[in-house]
């Protein structure tokens, strides 16, 4: 590994470190840590002296790490609550972010593979669907960069208002955790605006999330054999379910049928949480908003309809009583 990337490491731990001492210290209440990381990220990052790639790669392997920890102090019957409800919402969710994405592309006049970019973005799991889907449309480099700089605005745009607005409509913690879990793109920003507003509502934001995740599979299949844009490729989707997605399975496991030390849980407790906030300071250090300027009005704009018609569904659902607890 050379030095910069090395350095780059290092201050995304320093960061998130930092930030985790404070929030035990002297950071009040109502200010969320992860947004402290995640700014602190994004300032570091306006110096553009570091690895980008070394920064996505904290994000990459810090996270799934962080998710299986959080596992150990969620229990089945926090997950059992959410029920069928929930599920079938997350259904909607998707054809919500999926249908809107694509009918505001194409009458934005925005290129077709582009367009489908931004719609698995908003729909499933953020920069993962956009990088999965990208060899079976045969995605230019242009194009992945464009999807990836808008999802990473309204993403990161969310993580600073969503806390906001869920006080302002009185959100309890289940249902604010739901509305992150569908409403925002990628797992690193679904996970850092649920804690943003609360442990609880984090928990309950990460589970819903990783539902939603199991959907990617089906989804790129679906593109593979349906965009005209996949005709001729000869890269297939794949089906499985990440690793973290069963390790947070069976760490809920373990920690519901009572088989983990209540130190162990503690201490995992307090690894997920400094680990988030790593990895919120390395989504900080890895955005270029910069970048934006080269994307153009209409993807941008795609985006916007997209996420705000997926999110608004999605409030509407939680406000009229969906994850009421």
């Amino acid at each position: 590994m050379g030095s910069s990337r090395i350095a780059t490491v290092a201050v995304a731990v320093a960061i998130g470190t930092l930030t985790f001492v404070l929030s035990e210290t002297v950071l009040p209440g109502e200010v969320p840590a992860v947004t402290v990381a995640l700014i602190a990220g994004l300032a570091v990052g306006a110096l553009r002296t570091h690895d980008l790639d070394a920064a996505s790669g904290v994000v990459k392997y810090a996270l799934p790490v962080a998710i299986v920890l959080i596992g150990l102090r969620i229990s089945l019957s926090r997950v059992r609550e959410l029920g069928l409800e929930t599920l079938g919402l997350t259904i909607v969710a998707l054809a919500v972010g999926l249908g809107v994405a694509l009918l505001a592309a194409r009458a934005l006049g925005v290129p077709s593979r582009l367009g489908t970019l931004l719609a698995l973005g908003t729909a499933i799991c953020g920069n993962t669907a956009i990088v999965s889907a990208a060899p079976i449309l045969r995605a230019r480099r242009d194009e992945i960069a464009y999807a990836v700089a808008t999802i990473t605005l309204f993403g990161t745009t969310a993580v600073l208002l969503f806390p906001v607005l869920g006080h302002a409509f009185g959100l309890d913690d289940t249902q604010f955790g739901i509305w992150a879990g569908l409403g925002v793109n990628d797992t690193s920003q679904v996970v850092a605006t649920g804690y943003a507003f609360s442990e609880p509502a984090g928990e309950t934001a990460t589970v819903v999330k990783l539902v939603r995740n199991v959907f990617l599979g089906p989804l790129l299949l679906g593109v593979a054999l349906l965009s005209p844009d996949a005709r001729g490729s000869e890269v297939r989707p794949r089906l499985g379910v990440p690793w973290f997605i069963w390790g947070f399975a069976l760490a809920a496991i373990a920690a519901s049928v009572g088989i983990v030390p209540n130190q162990v849980e503690e201490a995992a407790s307090s690894a997920a949480t400094l680990l988030v906030l790593v990895v919120m300071a390395a989504v900080g250090l890895s955005t270029r908003l910069g970048a934006l300027r080269t994307v153009g009005l209409r993807p941008l704009a795609v985006g916007l309809v997209a996420m705000s018609a997926l999110s608004l569904v999605v409030l509407g659902a939680v406000v009229a009583g969906v994850g009421k607890s």
